[in-house]
């Protein structure tokens, strides 16, 4: 493949450098059980992601970088088997450069590997420029981000945490007055699929305020973002409003607007409540699979225009933490009950239980179970 033989010369041209060149090498397996079941325990789906990850990075000197980013997945089981167009959908990559490539299919496996970072850049006085496959977070609260239109996430999807990367050449600025500016464009193969924006952050009474504007596929989109303290809470928000290009003075605008408040206890405990409001979504949820395989963007981060959650963390001990969840979406009535339990086996060895749990009302005004998934994930990290 192509993207394979770029990332191998990269790495083999750049191992015997100077004293000057820094590598770093590192990354994971993951062993990904997964459980799917409604109402009826007899119908249990078995499903196995085998999850390998390797991160490759290459300083020469002072300016120069190099980073890729490859992931290599093994699917088997019941998801493979019974979801639509699961194989095709994995399969494909929806970046300006081809960089997916599935090695292996059948009725019940799949064997992908994809790059989601694969990019170079230059670091100069006081900024740099990047070009190529990378992660531009523009996002501030840690759920729902209408702020990040370059990445997207779903944070349903608990097992990439790396969250995607796009295919952008990127420029930032760093000035003296704890003010940045970042221009970022992302090419594509049609004009209504291009990215562009500009974002000005600045500090300013003790918050860190943030402006974009610019071009998202066929809107004009404008943003405004926040992160700073009440007291001893923390406090996020972000406000991206989109306005179609074509006939803009006929065609009626989206917004969307999240915001979240959060606080650490002296005990362990962290607490995290937010909301996100999308006016483009449809307030309309026929399956669970629209909330795991839903087409994130920034304008639908979630398929109702209303929805809230509330986040509570214990750090039990320094090697085991609790996560507990709830999101509500009262538009469709959706309920989702999220506990994840994390545990340290030993250095570079981690257990993580994975719980998501989704009901709705139904006719009769009771809730009713959608579907559930128990996911047991080993980790080994290098």
């Amino acid at each position: 493949m192509r993207f394979a033989t770029l990332f191998c010369f990269g790495l083999s041209g750049t191992m015997f450098g100077q004293d000057s060149t820094r590598i770093d090498f590192s990354g994971y397996v993951k062993n990904l059980q997964t459980l799917s079941f409604t109402d009826n325990v007899d119908s249990i789906l078995l499903t196995n992601l085998i999850h390998n990850r390797i991160n490759f990075s290459l300083q020469k000197g002072k300016h120069f970088f190099f980073n890729a980013g490859l992931r290599n997945l093994i699917f088997t089981g019941d998801q493979v088997k019974y979801t639509p167009r699961f194989n095709k959908t994995l399969s494909h990559d929806n970046g300006y450069l081809d960089l997916t490539n599935g090695w292996a299919q059948t009725n019940s496996l799949l064997f992908v590997s994809t790059f989601d970072r694969l990019n170079i850049g230059w670091n100069f006085k006081n900024g740099s420029v990047q070009v190529g496959r990378q992660r531009i977070n523009w996002g501030i609260n840690p759920f729902w981000n209408p702020n990040d239109i370059f990445n997207t996430f779903n944070f349903l999807n608990f097992d990439y945490t790396e969250r995607p990367g796009i295919d952008a050449a990127r420029v930032s600025f760093n000035f003296k007055s704890q003010s940045n500016l970042e221009i970022a464009i992302a090419p594509a193969k049609n004009d209504s699929s291009i990215i562009g924006a500009i974002k000005y952050g600045f500090n300013k009474w003790g918050y860190d305020f943030q402006l974009l504007a610019g071009n998202y596929r066929t809107d004009i989109v404008g943003g405004f973002g926040f992160a700073g303290n009440i007291k001893e809470a923390g406090w996020k928000s972000e406000v991206t409003y989109f306005q179609p290009r074509k006939n803009n003075y006929e065609s009626t605008g989206s917004i969307s607007v999240s915001s979240g408040i959060d606080y650490g206890f002296r005990n362990g405990w962290y607490l995290n409540g937010s909301f996100l409001y999308n006016s483009a979504a449809s307030n309309q949820l026929y399956a669970i699979a629209q909330l795991t395989s839903f087409q994130i963007t920034p304008k639908t981060l979630m398929p109702s225009r209303l929805n809230f959650l509330v986040q509570a963390v214990k750090t039990f001990t320094p090697l085991f933490i609790g996560n507990f969840s709830i999101l509500y979406s009262p538009k469709v009535n959706l309920l989702a009950i999220l506990p994840y339990l994390s545990y340290s086996i030993r250095e570079n060895w981690d257990l993580d239980l994975v719980i998501q749990s989704f009901f709705a009302k139904n006719a009769n005004g009771d809730f009713s179970t959608l579907g559930n998934s128990v996911n047991l994930r080993l980790k080994w990290s290098f």
